[in-house]
Parts: structure tokens; sequence; C-alpha cells
């Protein structure tokens, strides 16, 4: 590798540290300013890997450089789910928000094509994800010192009630911790045991709580992911019985850590015992899903008269309010539903490209298990298991349609999963051609 290379290389993944970092950290991203930064910092990493095209020896043939470009099976289905958003930003009636949308859509993108092009190798990702934790031990800190009304920096929407960390929202925090979590307990699970499978397991209890403090739907994802590390590491084992019983003890301590950190007595819900905090629990959960519903219900309307290419994107909050009561006249932006709120903005022409991308994504890297072993399993059972969640927890929020930050994290996650999945195809190869 020559000293240019080098230097691009760093540069690329300096800047994909910075985002990962950044975005959650500047309240999820969703701010002008914040959003300005992080397109800046992809411009950066776009401009060096140019740079390192550019300079790649020149072709004897054609006397142009020798660009190296990673296949990628999500070619395709990103390319249709791309064309389909430029399209319905065309038709939008609100152009300059669909374009604003559309320009972070070619962001996260980029995001993706540079992971896939430029982490070769063990050790970047390896780096990448450790990173990664770290930083989610840090929220995670945070998140508890904000909630117990100890370290207040961030602004809350939920007043304080539930736990937001530096996001705005606690259904965001909890995509996040939906995303990162299961990564954090997947290297507990598939990782010899070391000092490093102790760090993970704490960060995992911290995250857990966290997310059991945010009093989120995203709860059903998370345990959704894990059910799927849980039958993945049974699946594994050579002693299925041992680790079937291992494993669901874990799984039930995991689920009696989040519903004690839930029903305990807290300074935000400062319910005397845990039967007065269960029927706070009771009475706030059927009135939380009751809006859903109300949203759910209104909005496939709104999808049926645009069924195609849907109104264009970031356009929900200026359609939906002529299919509401009016009688109901919160300010709604978004439906609560990721899937709901793509159909409405790209139509149902946009939803089968969105599930057509992740599918695809989420099969190629399954399907990297049964040849994969080591960090990088588990690092494949993780990612697996942060999509599943975040995608399950996409039928109660919008964290994959709303929140810059948590939809950047899910395409570099896909872009580590996919680097991942050609290494062990590359392995696999060679270990065949040997034979």
């Amino acid at each position: 590798m020559s000293r240019k290379d080098e230097i691009t290389n760093r540069i690329i993944e300096i800047c994909l540290i910075s985002l990962i970092i950044f975005t959650p950290l500047a309240l999820g991203t969703v701010q002008p300013w914040s959003i300005f930064v992080m397109r800046i910092v992809v411009v950066v990493a776009l401009i060096a890997w140019l740079i390192k095209i550019l300079f790649q020896p020149a072709n004897r043939q054609t006397n142009l450089p020798n660009v190296k470009w990673r296949s990628t099976p999500l070619l395709l289905p990103l390319s249709i789910y791309l064309f389909i958003a430029i399209i319905s930003t065309i038709i939008s009636p609100y152009k300059w928000i669909s374009l604003n949308l559309l320009a972070n859509l070619f962001v996260y993108t980029a995001v993706y094509f540079m992971i896939i092009n430029n982490l070769k190798n063990k050790a970047q990702i390896k780096r990448i994800i450790t990173i990664m934790l770290l930083f989610s031990l840090f929220l995670g800190i945070y998140g508890l010192l904000d909630y117990f009304n100890i370290l207040v920096i961030t602004p809350r929407v939920s007043g304080g009630i539930r736990a937001t960390s530096t996001y705005y929202a606690p259904n965001y925090w909890a995509g996040y911790l939906a995303m990162i979590t299961p990564i954090a307990i997947a290297l507990f699970l598939f990782s010899p045991w070391s000092w490093y499978s102790i760090l993970t397991i704490l960060l995992s209890i911290l995250l857990i709580i966290n997310l059991a403090f945010s009093y989120s739907w995203g709860i059903v994802g998370f345990g959704v992911g894990v059910i799927f590390l849980t039958l993945v590491r049974i699946h594994f084992s050579k002693r299925k019985k041992i680790t079937t019983v291992i494993a669901i003890l874990t799984l039930t301590s995991f689920a009696v850590l989040g519903a004690l950190s839930m029903l305990s007595q807290t300074p935000r819900l400062p319910e005397k015992n845990l039967a007065e905090r269960y029927f706070h629990m009771k009475r706030w959960a059927p009135h939380n899903l009751e809006v859903r519903l109300f949203m759910y219900k209104k909005t496939i309307p709104y999808i049926l008269d645009h069924p195609y290419l849907g109104t264009g994107l970031g356009t929900f909050i200026y359609a939906f309010p002529q299919y509401r009561p009016p009688e109901r006249r919160n300010l709604w932006n978004y439906a609560h539903n990721d899937y709901l709120q793509i159909s409405s903005e790209m139509g149902l022409i946009g939803l089968v490209a969105f599930l057509f991308f992740v599918i695809t994504a989420w099969v190629k890297g399954f399907k990297a298990l049964k040849s994969a072993s080591g960090f990088i399993r588990a690092a494949i059972v993780g990612i697996l298991a942060g999509i599943l969640s975040i995608l399950v927890h996409g039928f109660f929020d919008a964290n994959l349609s709303v929140i810059p930050a948590n939809i950047l994290y899910f395409y570099i996650l896909i872009g580590l999963l996919m680097v991942l999945a050609s290494s062990v195809r590359s392995t696999t190869n060679q270990s065949t051609i040997k034979r």
C-alpha cells in the first residue's frame, strides 16, 4: 500500500468514526446545523476516496487509473430504492423538503459504499465496532445520569420522565439501543471468555437498563433480537442442552433486569411500591398503543390515495392533517411506523424497494454465518440481531425514516455486515482452492 493510500484510508476511517460519535451526540442529528456537519464530514471522506482512486497506478492500455470497486449484492436493491426516492422527489409538491431528505439518503448511501470499499481487514472492522461500543458506554452512563437528574445537559421532549440520553425523544434513544445492544451481547455469547467478555456483559446490562427506562416499544424489537441471538447460540453449540439452559437463564435475567428497571421507584416516576408502579405501566401502555393504532388507521387512507409513489419525501407532516379528525389537532409529523411512513411518502413501490434492500442484506449476512467463526461470527450475529431489532421496532416508531443518526447507523451496520460476509466468502473460496 502506497503512502497516499494510507493517508486517504486514515482520513476515511477518521470521518467514519467522527460520524459514529457525532450523530447521536448531536441530539440524533435532527437540527439543520447538525445535518450540515454530517454532510460535510461525508463530503470530506468522499474527496479522500476520490483522491485515492485518481492516484491509483494507470492501466497501460487505457492510461486511466485502475479503479478497484468491491462488488456488493445490494447494488441493485439500493439503486432501485434511490431511483424511486428521486422520482418521488420530482413529483413532490414540497420540492425543497423532499430534496433535503433525498440529499440525506445519498449521504447514507455514500457511507455504505465507502465502508464496503475501504474497510478491508478484520482489524479495521474490530476497531470500528469497538469504538461504537465504547461510545455507547458513554451514552449509556450519561443516559442514567440524566434520567436520575444527576447531570442534565441535553433537552428532552418527554420532560425527563423517560430516559433519552443525548436524543430528543426516548423512542429514538431506544432505536439506537435496539441496534447496538445486541452487538455487545453477541460478543459476550460468541467470543472466547476474556476480560473483553466481562466488559461486553457489563455494557449490555447498562444499555438494557437504559432501554427499560426509555419506556419505549423498542423493548419489543430488542426482545426479538435477543431471541434470535439465543437461537443462533443454541444452534452452533455442541452441547445443546447445557447451552439451552444457560441461554434461557441469560434471557430470563435480561427480562427480569428490564422489568425491575421499569417497575422500580425512580425520581421521575415516584410511585411508592411495585404494585403502584405496575398499575401505572398498565395504564400507560394501552393509551400509548391506542395513539399508535389511531395513527395507523388514519395513515392507511392517505397511502391508498397515493399508492404508487406517495406524496414525496418529508411530506407526511403536510399531507396527514387532511386525514385527521377535526377534534384531533395534535401535530403529528410522522406515522409512528417506518413502513407506513415510507409507504406514505414513497408509495408502496418505495416500501417494496426498501424491503428488497434490507431483506437482501439480512439474508446475505445470515448465509455467511455458516462458514464464519470467532470474532467475525460474533460480529455478524450481533449486527443481524441489531438490524432485526430495529426492523421490528419499525412497527411502532419511525427511526429508519425520520431520525438521521439512527438511519446512518443502520447503513453503517449494513455496510459492516456486507464487509464481514464478503470476508467469509473470500476465506471459504481460498480454502476450496487449496483443497
